[in-house]
């Protein structure tokens, strides 16, 4: 019996096999091999009488019984094929149920983990979007918060207050009278120094000038809110002259240039921008029956805008004369109606000139100064908003070359370039 238990052990891989053919196969040869009636007869036998056993009838009757249970196990079935204990048959016929059990579990299992799998990436999507909204929300916010701050600290206005001051600048220009031309722009830049020293009040809180009809130089009218500063070498005398100098700011910096030329029949004062573009013309010998020393301003076609001419003796002893330091001289630009446009009085050879309006108001005032990096004298020139700049030079040049020194030793041909 202890010889015949070892191969009970591959039972599964024999009801495998079975299975897998679709065959009823009998196990019993393989695990039982039959034993005639002589075989067991002879065990029988040869276990009774075995030497040395202690009780020959007890082992007599267990082999006895043995091998009748190996005979009726081996026993021949169906068609003389070893017969299959019913327990067997059965675990047989259940190895396919248990197998496609076993397949749809594991389908469900894997369905249930895929969906499970998928709910946790739509969660995730979710929360991701959630939180970029809420980073992009923090971020705007700060954004804003230090545009504020950036711009409370520069002191520049924010986008309210910007708007609030365009609506204001534009009810301003709706309510200026439609018959005013605006300011035309000026390639020179403006600036606001300290009060002239002969001046009186500053043009800035004094004067609200504005141009004639027509205007000379409408590049160089000063815009409203600004005040144009520019500086003028001293280098023009009574004598004719063939010389060229440059207009400056107070840093040096050439802004227009003048070129004087009196040797000839057309003696005059050319004005023109750094690139030759001309600005106005002064002519400065007697031209149409006019004595030579009265100076012609004129557009750079030769058409006469005003002339410069000496007060009446009535405007001397008038008090905005007096109250502006007037001299004894004073110097009028007339139109061509003989109408004043503007009065020109001060210390004519310390340029301490005030430049007046029709109206009596300050648009001009002038002051020796001095630059760093020219040692030659020069005037500093203030002109008021709303004023031709243009004109102002012309005039002041003009009355130069009225009220200048003797050429006395200085060359009068040359080039006086700043």
């Amino acid at each position: 019996a202890i010889a015949h238990e070892a191969p009970l052990n591959s039972l599964d891989g024999g009801l495998d096999s079975a299975a897998t053919r679709g065959g009823v196969v009998s196990l019993a040869p393989q695990l039982w091999p039959p034993l005639s009636d002589g075989s067991a007869a002879a065990a029988t036998e040869r276990v009774a009488h075995s030497p040395g056993s202690p009780s020959a009838t007890a082992a007599s009757s267990s082999a006895a019984a043995a091998a009748a249970g190996l005979a009726a196990a081996g026993a021949a079935g169906p068609l003389g094929a070893p017969a299959v204990p019913t327990e067997f048959t059965k675990l047989q016929s259940l190895t396919p149920k248990l197998k496609t059990a076993l397949t749809q579990l594991r389908r469900s299992v894997v369905g249930t983990s895929g969906a499970a799998a998928m709910a946790r990436g739509e969660f995730a999507v979710a929360f991701l979007l959630m939180l970029l909204v809420v980073v992009g929300t923090v971020g705007t916010a700060a954004a804003v918060l230090c545009f504020g701050f950036r711009a409370k600290l520069s002191g520049k206005p924010g986008p309210r207050q910007a708007t609030a001051r365009a609506a204001g600048a534009d009810s301003a220009e709706a309510a200026e009278p439609p018959d005013r031309p605006p300011p035309a722009a000026t390639p020179w830049p403006s600036a606001s120094p300290r009060p002239s020293l002969h001046a009186g009040p500053s043009p800035r809180t004094e004067v609200d000038a504005r141009p004639p009809s027509e205007v000379l130089c409408p590049s160089l009218v000063v815009p409203e809110g600004n005040e144009l500063v520019f500086a003028v070498p001293e280098v023009l005398v009574r004598d004719p002259q063939d010389i060229a100098f440059s207009v400056v700011d107070m840093g040096g910096r050439p802004l227009s240039q003048v070129a004087v030329d009196e040797t000839d029949l057309h003696c005059g004062i050319h004005i023109s921008l750094l690139d030759d573009s001309p600005l106005a013309w002064i002519r400065t010998g007697g031209q149409r029956g006019r004595p030579a020393g009265v100076p012609e301003v004129c557009f750079p076609s030769g058409r006469v805008f005003c002339t410069v001419v000496q007060a009446r003796p009535s405007l001397l002893g008038s008090d905005e004369h007096r109250q502006f330091g007037g001299g004894a001289t004073a110097y009028e630009l007339r139109d061509a109606a003989e109408q004043r446009l503007y009065t020109m009085h001060g210390d004519f050879q310390e340029k301490a000139v005030n430049m007046l309006g029709a109206d009596g108001r300050l648009v001009c005032a002038t002051e020796r100064c001095a630059l760093l990096l020219d040692g030659r004298p020069h005037y500093q020139v203030r002109v008021a908003p709303g004023v031709d700049a243009g004109l102002a030079l012309c005039a002041l040049l003009a009355i130069e070359k009225l009220e200048g020194p003797r050429a006395s030793g200085q060359p009068l041909v040359g080039s006086a370039r700043s």
